[in-house]
């Protein structure tokens, strides 16, 4: 059960509306997100797709990222979406272990320095010298940005989860 209901559909913006019922199913986050002001949710919304999809990460490099943000943050909700999209985009159980207890020792030097990277900015809020170097090694600046945005925005969720009690979607949902 969620620590906070979800909005009264009847109570939402026509925007918001459209969404839930588009015929298209809509995550349990998505609902819970509802419950934002209507710019800060329009923006929410769009922030989120655009982490996800326009940063500098192959499919299989991006989740292993969004899984790392989703352990440090022990959100499970953010592990129920994402292990399944990393297993589709061909990610060994050697890397989804790894990412899980935070050993990258099998890692490539690329993978690692991500990773790691990931890890810090979660857990200290910025990187230290020698991770920021490590990927710099593997990506532009242009890139580290982007990554930082992926970063941020699975935290962001994560947070929104974590405060609302926001539970995996059932086959009924």
């Amino acid at each position: 059960m969620t620590r906070i209901p979800y909005p009264d559909p009847d109570s939402l913006i026509e925007a918001k509306h459209a969404v839930l019922f588009s015929g298209k199913p809509v995550l349990n986050i998505s609902r819970m997100a509802m419950h934002l002001a209507e710019p800060l949710w329009a923006g929410y919304r769009n922030f989120a797709i655009v982490a996800r999809d326009a940063g500098p990460l192959d499919d299989g490099l991006r989740e292993l990222v969004i899984l790392r943000v989703g352990h440090l943050s022990k959100s499970a909700y953010e592990l129920h979406h994402h292990l399944p999209v990393a297993i589709k985009a061909g990610v060994s159980e050697e890397k989804l272990t790894a990412v899980a207890t935070g050993d990258f020792s099998a890692l490539d030097p690329r993978e690692r320095a991500v990773l790691e990277y990931a890890s810090q900015v979660v857990t200290q809020v910025g990187a230290d010298d020698a991770t920021l170097g490590a990927v710099q090694a593997h990506f532009s600046t242009e890139d580290i940005f982007g990554i930082t945005i992926l970063i941020a925005g699975y935290m962001t969720t994560a947070r929104l989860i974590a405060l609302s009690g926001v539970e995996a979607e059932t086959d009924h949902d």
